[in-house]
């Protein structure tokens, strides 16, 4: 009776310990896959936010209200004034 009492609890020790670890692994899966979908969750507002930090700085770089420079201006009188004969 002694040689197959010792060989059992051999076994069903070995049995425990496997579907604790397998438990145990299981649990870390899930927790591995939970954060890499929040990783990617916040990748894409990241990159959302990025795409109307773009959108933004485009509209703010074309404005819709012409504006002549300065520099540009004074250019065009300066043959107008010319012609007319004044001098500055």
């Amino acid at each position: 009776m002694d040689l197959l009492l010792y060989p059992g609890i051999f076994v069903v020790a070995l049995l425990i310990g496997y579907l604790l670890k397998t438990g145990k692994i299981n649990s870390y899966r899930k927790k591995i896959n939970h954060l890499e979908q929040e990783m990617l969750h916040n990748h894409a507002e990241i990159l959302k936010l990025q795409k109307e930090k773009i959108d933004l700085l485009k509209q703010l770089e074309s404005p819709s209200i012409p504006v002549i420079s300065i520099k540009a201006a004074k250019e065009e009188r300066t043959p107008v004034a010319e012609a007319s004969g004044t001098k500055r």
